[in-house]
């Protein structure tokens, strides 16, 4: 398996912290760079897939 890299420094230690974005109506996770904090990824704070599971079983349409 390959050892993900930050493509501005070369490191393989990353971190995730919640992201400051004030413009925006929902809250964001940035994967980076422990040592240069390059951005490598941003994932929705909540979990969209259980969320969609949640709401699908109180409509009553369970997905399993």
């Amino acid at each position: 398996m390959a050892t993900p890299k930050c493509p501005k420094c070369g490191l393989t230690l990353f971190e995730v912290q919640q992201l400051n974005a004030p413009v925006s109506n929902f809250a964001y996770l940035a994967v980076n760079c422990a040592a240069c904090g390059c951005i490598i990824s941003v994932q929705p704070f909540e979990n969209t897939s259980i969320l969609l599971h949640n709401l699908a079983e109180k409509l009553g349409h369970p997905l399993d």
